[in-house]
């Protein structure tokens, strides 16, 4: 163009406001997601997400893009945010970054996370020239989460006066589809048919059940003694079903409280009165339990001999001894429940 012609396009501006328009360079290369839905298994421990470089002729330019995660319906329980950078290299048109996965064992439908990619560099672009583009990774919950058996309570605490113990067994992590498990008890320090009845069977889960009970009897056998324990066992689960920790069954305690050592106090030697070779004893504390009377020749209360073992009736208790022992100058005495090492 010479000056004159210059000179010309110059007063065409200034009088028709006309702009010449500069050519822009085109970039070297598009890139963009190599599909718009990405299919990952909740079992999986992480989703890989292909990027695609469509590349101009005769680009050997290292092109870059930003890649990075956000929540659709998936949280950040169900997988770990990205964000990073991916580079081409010079004659690459295929590079990948992975979304890590974490399986949670709750039974849900599938969910999503949105993909996106924004600011290329170095003379690469996004499609259509946007300044971000997405697309979606798709979690695929398991299709079938049977759940996980236990009990609802490691120990269950009943009285002796109780006519039966409750237990339950919850479902959890899943309720899918019909399933079973078997039970049955077994002994500790309380003794099938004196303390309890012994019990087995089978509970049914129907699909979305999620509790189940069994009931055990308790039996009251009029003594005073120390709480007692026996066992619950569960095993065999079916139906895809499986107990916490990939164990093969699950062990739960019932301890029985008795009623009685609760409620019954020391008995305490009120006085007493002698009638030739009887004793007789008025003491406090209940006078439903059978009671030992012994003697012993030291207020130290050594070598404490058992002088004779009736139930005691209105908190008198008559002691028949001999000669020997009423004629005796001193004797110490006390009285103590059956079973109980109370003085």
């Amino acid at each position: 163009m010479n000056k004159c012609t210059c000179l010309l396009a110059v007063l065409v501006v200034l009088l028709t406001g006309t702009r010449f328009l500069q050519a822009q360079t085109p970039p070297e290369g598009i890139i963009s997601f190599a599909v718009q839905l990405y299919l990952v298994a909740e079992s999986s421990r992480e989703a890989v997400i292909t990027l695609h470089l469509d590349r101009n002729p005769g680009s050997q330019s290292v092109l870059g893009v930003r890649c990075y995660t956000v929540n659709g319906t998936a949280t950040e329980d169900d997988y770990q945010p990205v964000s990073t950078a991916v580079a081409f290299a010079p004659g690459e048109t295929t590079k990948i970054f992975t979304v890590p996965i974490l399986e949670d064992f709750d039974d849900e439908p599938n969910e999503t996370i949105i993909l996106v990619l924004a600011d290329p560099t170095c003379g690469a672009a996004l499609p259509g020239g946007a300044a971000t583009v997405s697309a979606l990774l798709m979690i695929i919950d398991n299709e079938f989460n049977p759940g996980e058996l236990t009990f609802s309570s490691a120990e269950y605490i009943v009285s002796d006066t109780n006519a039966f113990a409750t237990v339950t067994v919850t479902r959890s992590r899943g309720s899918s589809g019909l399933v079973s498990l078997q039970y049955y008890t077994e002994d500790g320090s309380a003794v099938a048919g004196l303390d309890y009845g012994a019990v087995s069977g089978t509970l049914s889960f129907a699909d979305g059940e999620t509790n189940k009970t069994f009931t055990v009897p308790i039996l009251t056998d009029g003594l005073m003694e120390s709480d007692e324990t026996f066992y619950l066992i569960l095993t065999n689960a079916t139906g895809g079903a499986r107990f916490p920790d990939e164990l093969t069954s699950q062990i739960g305690a019932v301890t029985i409280v008795d009623s009685d050592t609760a409620a019954v106090s020391r008995p305490l030697i009120a006085d007493y009165e002698r009638h030739g070779s009887t004793l007789a004893f008025r003491f406090t504390g209940e006078p439903s339990y059978d009671y030992f009377v012994e003697f012993s020749e030291s207020c130290l209360g050594q070598s404490w001999l058992s002088l004779t073992n009736f139930r005691a009736k209105n908190q008198t208790i008559e002691a028949i001894v001999t000669d020997s022992v009423t004629n005796a100058a001193t004797r110490f005495y006390r009285i103590r429940k059956q079973n109980c090492f109370c003085d």
